[in-house]
């Protein structure tokens, strides 16, 4: 397997989690106590980078940290990963970004967050030729369009990835239908889109089989990936549609799940492997990540992996690989 190199731009966060007792959150003069509370490194992009580096790719982050200790915890965590930090950098002008995440016993779960210095990760011309020199892809997350430059470092380097042949692909968590002009100008830019159910409302009102091919009419990517939990996921492409069901767990926790869906997707893409192949191990990925709590509940290797789909395979009607 030839190692390839993903540059991953997006947010770096420190998750806070609470695992509650209860499902049920009513704003009231009253305190919630949490069965369990922990710190865990988080952020989509960091999510996406160690996932990526778990399964075999070499991956490094675009990012932007506050000077505080938060930050040089996630980047001591990234380099520990074994993941590029080469373009992180650091900022006195905002504090880290800071997510608090509601775990409920079913393992659904509710962020609340601030973005803090994420906002401030921008890309300049100079800036922009490092970043896209010496790799095969970029991923990007649709957060970035609420950066302090309103998503132009986002376009500017998805159009100039594409342009010099890249692979490139967007998460479009983040994004709204307040972001249409520029979801629009991304038209052709893209070789791969993810998107979950819940972010398909937030950005075309609807949460549709039909609105999913309405969207990959509009950005005419290879192929949009269709995140939808329990029930699987879903790939629309030019030779039509693959759809793989989702493994049977009972999750304890999701965060970081659409996260570890992506690399396994993406790895399989690079890898030059078909779409069924491809949504099996992107499902595999997020299934075992929702067994662990903290985004970083990952396999340790791609032989894991496998042998995690082995071990799942029969009961959740998949074929294998």
């Amino acid at each position: 397997m030839t190692e390839k190199h993903v540059r991953v731009y997006g947010d770096l966060n420190l998750d806070v989690i609470y695992l509650l007792p209860t499902s049920e959150i009513h704003f009231r003069d009253v305190s919630y106590l949490a069965r369990r509370g922990f710190y865990s490194p988080g952020g989509v992009a960091g999510n996406l980078a160690v996932a990526l580096r778990r399964i075999g790719v070499k991956a490094s982050v675009v990012g932007k940290v506050g000077v505080d200790p938060a930050g040089l915890m996630l980047v001591r965590d990234l380099e520990a990963n074994n993941v590029g930090v080469g373009f992180v950098s650091f900022t006195d002008q905002e504090a880290t970004g800071v997510m608090s995440i509601l775990v409920s016993p079913e393992g659904n779960r509710l962020i609340i967050g601030f973005r803090g210095a994420n906002r401030l990760n921008l890309l300049d011309d100079q800036l922009l030729d490092g970043v896209l020199r010496g790799v095969d892809s970029v991923f990007a997350y649709g957060f970035s369009a609420d950066n302090i430059d309103k998503g132009e470092s986002l376009k500017k380097l998805l159009g100039r990835a594409s342009k010099e042949g890249l692979t490139t692909a967007l998460d479009m968590g983040g994004l709204t239908r307040g972001h249409a002009a520029l979801v629009s100008a991304l038209k052709s830019t893209l070789n791969y889109v993810f998107i979950n159910m819940d972010e398909l409302g937030d950005l075309m009102g609807d949460r549709s089989l039909s609105a999913a091919e309405t969207l990959y009419s509009i950005l005419e990517p290879e192929a949009l990936f269709v995140k939808m939990g329990n029930e699987g996921s879903l790939a629309i492409t030019r030779r039509g549609k693959f759809k793989r069901k989702a493994f049977k767990i009972k999750p304890v926790d999701t965060t970081g799940s659409g996260d570890a869906f992506n690399a396994g997707v993406l790895y399989s893409l690079l890898e030059g492997f078909d779409y069924d192949r491809a949504l099996v191990l992107g499902n595999a990925m997020g299934a075992y990540k929702a067994l662990g709590y903290g985004a970083r509940h990952l396999p340790r290797s791609l032989k894991e992996l496998e042998e995690f789909i082995e071990l799942k395979a029969g009961s959740s009607g998949l074929d294998g690989l």
